[in-house]
């Protein structure tokens, strides 16, 4: 390539650049980059940009100074030919990466235009660092550690491993639909808070759920006993201590769900009187968190959903039908899954009604949305020396009476153990897994993304989610926002800053649909 140089101007504003440029002139190459940035891509103080040809490269960095994007630079190449590569990353007041964006265009005479948007980088959810968070510890645990409220605004829920205080807290962070964290009441400020209100046992990852008022219900086991707290739109307990769902009956990992009227509905299994057995079994509580009746047993007490005992802790899944009091609980059971569904009146519409069967085979735990009317159903399968060693990653739709509706959806062929994700706004189907295979992203595990329309056909490839790429990141969670993004968290191990010390809880706002 013959010997040339480069030049730059400042970062300013699409309306000033003609004037900035004035005195590029003539057939000389410029290219005018205009850099429009995400809603959820905030708080950007430098933009450092890489400019590549051939074998040389060049770094430039602007400051931002708070302008608002679009914002626009220029950079001449004299004697230069072939294509000219941009790397653009979006820095906050610490350095830290909040967005990026590539682009690569031919280098021509006189003057281009291009145009690039910021996409959004993930960020740290907890605001304490010491020791390990993880929004599941337990494998069957994951894909239920989000819930998006009214506006948008979105609750996050982990565990951690007791290092800060010596005991296991279950904490929660609220951020806006851009992804910028809100104050809450019970954290006097814009930080992580406590869900458990005492200083119990160690609390396992959190399973939330909200109403359309915006409140969250929170549920957690401990191995011995299970709790559950509402938190309202502002962001307070509504009441004063935990309610005691279960106790002394080893609840497993909850599920959650909101009903139309504000009142909430927490599942999971526990043992059964026979050792050896278990039962998956229901709770109802009011909008303030407190037990109430239920139409089975006419009491505030748990009821027994499964009308056979199981031989293993299966974690349900629960979704209300927003027909009353209508819902459906789903749970492995061995090399099947099964559910059972409950009319607007409260009550079961039969026994149990099989939904999948895999002979044979690994079904991991399923997770349920609501589509319409009907239910949507994501499970994993496994083989060994079959079709499905890496794990299959399976869709399916149902009536609200458990009969399948089309034929099953496949998603990948690459997800890991864990339980992945899935959340339905209107047609929009969104589905967030761990691939740690042939899928993963080159260091590890990594989180994959695709969006389906109603019916269930797939718009787009899977895209990758976490741009921290080093170590692991697992255990999914998702929720879809108001103008069409979506939102996913995941457990992280890089150790990268600013949480240095175990794993991490991190977030991404992603925008699948376009523009």
């Amino acid at each position: 390539m013959p010997s040339s140089s480069w030049s730059s101007l400042s970062l300013t504003t699409v309306a000033t650049l003609a004037a900035a440029c004035a005195g590029c002139g003539g057939d000389a190459p410029v290219t005018i980059v205009h850099v429009a940035a995400r809603p959820a891509v905030s708080g950007v103080s430098q933009l450092a940009v890489v400019f590549a040809n051939g074998s040389s490269m060049q770094t430039e960095s602007f400051a931002v100074g708070g302008r608002a994007f679009p914002l626009s630079f220029s950079v001449e190449t004299p004697g230069r030919t072939g294509d000219l590569a941009l790397d653009l990353v979006a820095k906050d007041g610490a350095g830290l990466a909040v967005g990026h964006a590539t682009l690569t265009v031919p280098i021509v005479d006189g003057q281009q235009d291009v145009d690039v948007t910021l996409e959004p980088d993930d960020f740290v959810v907890n605001t304490t660092f010491a020791g390990s968070q993880d929004l599941a510890f337990r494998s069957d645990g994951g894909g239920r550690q989000l819930s998006v409220g009214t506006a948008g605004r979105f609750t996050v829920g982990w565990s951690d491993t007791c290092v800060t205080v010596g005991r296991c807290d279950v904490f929660g962070r609220r951020f806006d639909a851009s992804g910028k964290p809100i104050a809450t009441e019970i954290a006097a400020g814009t930080g992580q808070f406590n869900l458990n209100q005492t200083d119990g046992d160690t609390g396992y990852e959190p399973s939330l759920a909200v109403d359309r008022g915006g409140n969250t219900v929170a549920a957690w086991s401990t191995g011995l006993d299970l709790f559950a707290v509402v938190i309202d739109d502002a962001g307070a307990h509504v009441t004063t201590t935990e309610t005691i769902v279960a106790t002394t009956t080893s609840p497993g990992t909850p599920a959650t769900m909101a009903f139309p009227d504000g009142r909430y509905l927490v599942a999971w299994s526990e043992n059964a009187p026979t050792a050896g057995q278990f039962l998956i079994k229901a709770r109802y509580l009011a909008a303030n968190g407190t037990p109430t009746n239920n139409p089975i047993t006419a009491s505030p007490l748990a009821f027994t959903v499964s009308s056979t005992v199981l031989t293993n802790d299966e974690a349900p899944a629960a979704i209300a039908l927003a027909d009353a009091s209508a819902i459906a609980v789903v749970w492995r059971r061995a090399d099947t899954i099964v559910g059972r569904f409950y009319g607007a009146t409260g009550m079961p519409t039969g026994v149990e009604v099989l939904l999948a069967s895999h002979p044979g085979e690994l079904v991991g735990p399923p997770q349920l949305a609501l589509l319409g009317t009907d239910v949507v159903m994501l499970y994993r399968r496994e083989t060994v020396g079959g079709d499905a060693d890496n794990g299959q990653l399976i869709l399916r739709r149902y009536t609200r009476a458990g009969a399948g509706v089309g034929a099953a959806v496949i998603v990948c062929d690459d997800v890991e153990s864990g339980p992945a994700a899935l959340a339905i706004n209107g047609t929009d189907v969104g589905v967030a897994w761990s691939a740690c295979n042939a899928d993963g992203d080159g260091a590890g595990c990594g989180i994959r993304f695709r969006h389906y329309d109603g019916n269930l056909t797939p718009l787009i490839d899977a895209m990758p989610v976490n741009s921290t790429i080093v170590g692991d990141q697992e255990d999914p969670s998702l929720g879809w926002l108001p103008d069409r993004s979506a939102v996913v968290t995941f457990s992280d191990t890089s150790a990268a800053d600013p949480d240095r010390d175990g794993s991490a809880v991190r977030a991404r706002i992603i925008y699948p649909v376009a523009p």
